[in-house]
């Protein structure tokens, strides 16, 4: 499903799969900015799940991509992403759950100012969020939960400039951090003692090491679930806000 130079599509309630033959035969694939990918399943495309990219120009800008499931699209390499933002400034990505790809969530190639927060990627064949690759700046990841991905859980590089990474629990990845150009602060790569890891219950305990250790994110006022953050007398680490 394709979104071309108009802007301002919405992509709602969609079930969207085993699309193509090649490694460009993508589940959604958007070249303009505005858009809004919600509540979406984009799963075993041939492709990535959902791209955003435009060439080699800056227009695909402020889009959206939320409380969507993204997995096991099969392209493999460099572009191998679920959710690949590329191509322009502003565009967000929380409140996904991504997984089974040759990496989870990327920001890459001409791209400003992307936000990822609040999402869950764990066992992706290599990364679970990856930063880098050909003018990429000021990318902020923050408030994820990034759990045994195959190399690296975050990774920034590779062309990758002013990255901030804040707040991530990446917890049983091969490497669970490899940054270069990143300003990090309040990540937790000990074990966070998960409700249940093995189910994909990544809620925290009542002991876990992440609650209120976490720094206050400005505009961010729930979790991954739309609880309130903070419960406690500061956020936690991670996309998941402990309610006690």
């Amino acid at each position: 499903m394709t979104g071309n130079t108009e802007s301002f599509h919405e992509f709602i309630n969609l079930n969207i799969h085993h699309n193509g033959a090649s490694n460009l035969d993508h589940g959604i694939y958007l070249t303009s900015g505005n858009n809004l990918v919600e509540r979406s399943e984009v799963h075993h495309n041939k492709g990535y799940g959902i791209h955003l990219y435009n060439g080699n120009t800056t227009a695909a800008n402020n889009n959206i991509i939320r409380n969507n499931r993204v997995h096991d699209n099969t392209t493999t390499g460099q572009w191998g992403c679920g959710i690949l933002l590329s191509s322009g400034n502003g565009n967000q990505a929380y409140n996904n759950v991504v997984f089974g790809n040759f990496a989870g969530l990327c920001s890459q190639n001409r791209v400003s100012n992307s936000r990822i927060f609040n999402n869950h990627t764990y066992e992706n064949k290599v990364y679970g969020i990856y930063v880098g690759y050909s003018s990429t700046s000021g990318t902020r990841v923050e408030n994820n939960t990034v759990y045994k991905n195959g190399t690296y859980g975050i990774f920034s590089g590779d062309g990758a400039t002013t990255t901030t990474a804040k707040n991530n629990i990446a917890y049983s990845n091969t490497i669970n951090f490899g940054l270069t150009n990143t300003s990090s602060s309040n990540n937790l790569d000990t074990d966070p003692l998960f409700v249940n890891a093995v189910a994909k219950d990544f809620h925290l305990q009542s002991n876990s090491p992440a609650i209120d250790k976490g720094t206050t994110i400005s505009g961010l006022s729930t979790d991954f679930d739309g609880k309130p953050r903070p419960k406690g007398s500061q956020f936690d680490i991670g996309a998941h806000e402990y309610q006690g």
